[in-house]
């Protein structure tokens, strides 16, 4: 996966024409949000299998167990091996404990925050909190 040429600015049309947007499991939610960015930053759809295969959280849950049990282990998957928090760049992707409803969500580095997805819309949390990142190209 690489970053196209013009990735900063993608990802900033992106991030601004979701901004809004509440969290609705299958079709804005955090995976969805964070694929959703990498598609902007690359060109490549990681969660086009999942599309319109969800529309619940009870749904999502059972999904996530199918795909690995986890976020985590879906990043792993599909990214590859984390890296420590503080070595992400601007576009990577990170998990943290930033959910509405407690638990673990997934975002996307800005710098020393980090954009999640809520049920208010777009939120900025501190990247100091995330527990592991992945590379993004």
């Amino acid at each position: 996966m690489i970053r196209r040429s013009n990735w900063e600015r993608r990802l900033n049309a992106y991030l601004r024409s979701v901004q809004c947007r509440p969290h609705t499991y299958g079709e804005h939610d955090c995976t969805l949000f964070v694929a959703g960015a990498i598609q902007a930053m690359t060109g490549e759809d990681l969660a086009a299998d999942v599309r319109g295969e969800y529309a619940s959280q009870e749904e999502a849950f059972a999904l996530i167990d199918e795909l690995g049990g986890s976020l985590e282990a879906i990043c792993r998957d599909r990214l590859g091996e984390p890296v420590a928090p503080l070595q992400a760049r601007r576009g990577d992707v990170v998990i943290g404990p930033w959910a509405d409803q407690g638990g673990d969500t997934l975002g996307v580095v800005l710098g020393a925050r980090v954009a999640t997805v809520c049920n208010r819309g777009q939120t900025r949390q501190m990247l100091g909190q995330a527990r592991l990142a992945w590379r993004v190209g």
